[in-house]
């Protein structure tokens, strides 16, 4: 047994992830098996509340270690190599979760248009995926990622 076994700081990205499949299709915990990932990925309990998303997710659906001033690439390899989290399977389904709010969003604005301002309404809507992502949703780094773009976003959507 490696120290990694019973570190509480190494239990960060624990669940199933399909042990008992392929080890293609393993993710999380089964992929990352005895791995300590301690040193190149951070634990979210020890960072200041300002950061809440350690991964993003872009529009494409890949998981991008967001939080890494010293060492960001360590980071993405974590995410890609150890936790296998860009598998195809879970990029195809987070740029679906995608498409799906800023079509929610679109159809959301258009009642609405002239009667409060763009970024009003893009802060209520934002703050309903918010909402949704805390509310135990398995995409909730999607979610976050999604809510970010709609407030910050000036243009139309993708």
């Amino acid at each position: 047994m490696s120290k990694a076994d019973v570190t509480w700081m190494n239990l960060l990205l624990c669940c199933k992830g399909d042990a008992g499949g392929t080890s293609t299709s393993a993710t999380c915990d089964a992929k990352k098996g005895n791995t300590d990932i301690c040193q190149s990925f951070y634990n979210p309990r020890a960072l200041d509340s300002n950061h809440e998303n350690l991964v993003t997710v872009g529009v494409d659906g890949r998981a991008i270690a967001s939080y890494y001033p010293a060492d960001s690439t360590s980071a993405q390899q974590v995410i890609d190599e150890v936790l296998h989290l860009n598998m195809q399977l879970f990029v195809d389904n987070r740029r679906r979760v995608w498409r799906n709010y800023l079509e929610q969003f679109k159809v959301y604005n258009r009642p609405r248009k002239g009667k409060a301002p763009m970024a009003q309404l893009r802060t209520h809507f934002a703050d309903k995926v918010r909402n949704d992502a805390r509310t135990g949703s398995e995409y909730a780094s999607t979610l976050m990622s999604i809510a970010t773009y709609i407030e910050s976003s000036k243009t139309g959507f993708h």
